[in-house]
């Protein structure tokens, strides 16, 4: 949105008054007063692109969420050392995944979105990404392991019951040399065990998994470049096809490797992906030959600011707060979708209310303001047009979680998702743009950037202001060995603007660097 001072400046730049009228003058000051909002909220346009992927990224806004989360999201990083990213993207993915193809929301006709997300935790070796990740995942392996065992007693009990059927029924054919009706109750197999999450990733694997969990699937990888490795091993662009079509819920069809067996087809696939990787990994995300196949813009990337390691802490979990978020995500995995006689399961259907809609509206127009500027990164216009989907599928989760925690006042059922639940969705939004700016910046460096990153992380992390090259050459950073080389470094250090580099001494045989406060 474009704000002029009066109805000069606006026909001094080429502007057509406009006449409002009823419902549309509602609308226009709404969006104006969201407009100011998100303006004092977040950094402008200009200002978040001039942001390098070595400036600082914001956190993770944990105020999103319910106060039970918060508290179990702060507990996680507390007791693990971890940055309060780590466990507040795990509890939304994983969230969103309990929810599973059970509910949508309807943004207008044709336009449904269910809570499916990949996501990747960007840091480096040794920052306990997975442990942050399986304390979040605690109550999906309890429950999972719990179907289990009930699945596993269903198909004794059945076992059970079928050789007593065949000796029921030997016995009275012996004795009339006919199967009597009563012996003819063939037992009825158990329903395959339902799934929750998996980390079997081949294409045929996970539709079969999808075609027997309706509600859907987790892919929960340690290492994000373990999935994304894995797919077309053997069959080059199909398996990141199927990933991109499941992403968007969109029917799969996959042939089985044998051919007596049909093809498998899923009407309403639901498939979620949660990881870690490392930053020198990222460029493996990429699609070969560097080509743009949208998969990288599907994904939602956290990469917090390198934090120094943490020493021992007594710092637990308490059973209070994992009992909150034990009971929040057992209600979300107690929605049900809806299932229509001899039809497919589709999601129950939410919507926004008046006000929800209109903030939603307005966050649509401000991305697409954002996207039309002229010097807007052409990297990140395709990530940025998926969190125009993605917003809405963080209201539902958000919304759902409100839900499930009892902090709705709602007189029966879930309610409609309104205009708080939109705020707060947006808010994940800036954070994920802000963090998709970094992830892209570093898919761009060079090697030279590369060697001065290291560098100047070597600097932080050693509380250093200035330094010589001897010191370089002893710690080895970014795998220097000579003086020669440890000065070039300190001049491309020097020539981005992150500090001054200058010859010392009688007859200038010295040299150092100091690095600029804030780099």
């Amino acid at each position: 949105m474009t704000i002029h001072k009066g109805i000069d400046d606006l026909l001094a730049a080429g502007g057509t008054p406009r006449r409002f009228a009823g419902m549309q003058v509602d609308q226009f000051f709404k969006r104006l007063q969201v407009f100011h909002e998100n303006e004092r909220a977040v950094p402008s346009t200009l200002e978040a692109h001039s942001v390098s992927y070595r400036s600082s990224r914001p956190p993770f806004p944990t105020e999103v969420f319910p106060n039970a989360v918060r508290r179990f999201i702060q507990q996680v990083a507390d007791a693990t050392g971890c940055p309060l990213d780590f466990p507040a993207v795990g509890a939304l993915v994983v969230s969103g995944a309990a929810v599973g193809a059970a509910r949508g929301i309807l943004l207008k006709t044709g336009w449904i979105e269910q809570p499916s997300m990949y996501a990747a935790i960007v840091a480096p070796p040794g920052r306990v990404k997975t442990p942050a990740l399986k304390a979040v995942m605690g109550p999906i392996y309890d429950e999972q392991d719990r179907r289990r065992h009930v699945h596993r007693a269903a198909v004794t009990r059945y076992q059970d019951e079928l050789a007593a059927y065949k000796q029921s029924s030997r016995l009275d054919q012996d004795a009339s040399g006919d199967i009597s009706q009563e012996s003819a109750c063939r037992p009825i197999a158990p329903p395959p065990m339902r799934h929750l999450f998996t980390s079997d990733t081949t294409v045929e694997a996970l539709a079969v998994n999808l075609e027997s969990n309706p509600k859907g699937l987790l892919i929960f990888r340690d290492e994000f470049t373990g999935w994304v490795q894995s797919m077309n091993q053997y069959r080059r662009g199909a398996d990141r096809q199927f990933f991109l079509s499941a992403w968007s819920n969109e029917m799969i069809k996959v042939d089985r490797k044998t051919s007596q067996a049909g093809p498998i087809i899923v009407r309403h696939p639901f498939l979620s992906a949660l990881g870690g990787i490392q930053p020198d990994m990222l460029s493996s995300l990429e699609a070969r030959g560097g080509a743009q196949d949208g998969f990288l813009d599907r994904v939602l990337f956290a990469y917090p600011d390198d934090q120094p390691f943490q020493g021992w802490t007594d710092v637990e979990l308490d059973e209070d707060t994992q009992r909150a978020w034990r009971i929040i995500l057992g209600r979300l995995l107690a929605l049900e979708p809806h299932r229509p006689e001899s039809d497919s399961d589709t999601p129950v259907i939410l919507h926004l209310d008046h006000h929800g809609r209109m903030e939603f509206a307005a966050f649509q127009d401000r991305v697409a303001d954002e996207m039309n500027t002229s010097n807007f990164p052409p990297r990140i216009v395709g990530a940025c047009a998926k969190l125009r989907g993605y917003c809405a599928r963080f209201c539902l989760v958000i919304h759902l979680l409100r839900w499930a925690a009892g902090e709705l006042q709602e007189s029966e059922g879930e309610g409609y998702v309104d205009a708080d639940d939109v705020r707060r969705a947006v808010r994940l939004c800036d954070y994920f743009k802000a963090h998709a700016m970094a992830v892209h910046g570093c898919l761009t460096l060079s090697d030279e950037d590369k060697s001065v990153d290291a560098f100047l992380m070597w600097m932080r992390r050693n509380n250093m202001t200035e330094v010589r090259p001897r010191d370089v050459v002893r710690a080895n950073v970014a795998g220097i060995k000579k003086s020669s080389d440890a000065k070039a470094l300190m001049e491309a250090a020097a020539d981005r603007g992150h500090g001054e580099f200058e010859y010392t001494g009688v007859q200038k045989r010295s040299a150092r660097f100091v690095i600029n406060r804030g780099a």
